[in-house]
């Protein structure tokens, strides 16, 4: 398990508009964790223009197995 401080870039499951709620078909996009929440769990926001709405981004929460480490560009 990968541990992800705050500020941590990340690669995130996320459905884009109009996706089912099958979580193995969604696309990794990237994202900054917001907030440490429990050992498995963090508050992560999703920056992908798709999902802009009125200059937000939305928030999830994620465990592990949801994430992947972004290298920063």
């Amino acid at each position: 398990m990968t541990a992800y401080r705050e500020d941590a870039l990340v690669l995130v499951r996320f459905p884009l508009p109009g996706q089912d709620g099958d979580r193995e078909t969604w696309p990794w996009l990237p994202g900054i964790v917001t907030a440490v929440c429990d050992a498995d769990e963090w508050q992560v926001v999703v920056l992908d223009e798709r999902l802009e709405q009125n200059g937000t981004y939305p928030l999830c929460y994620r465990d592990a197995s949801d994430l992947q480490p972004r290298v920063a560009r």
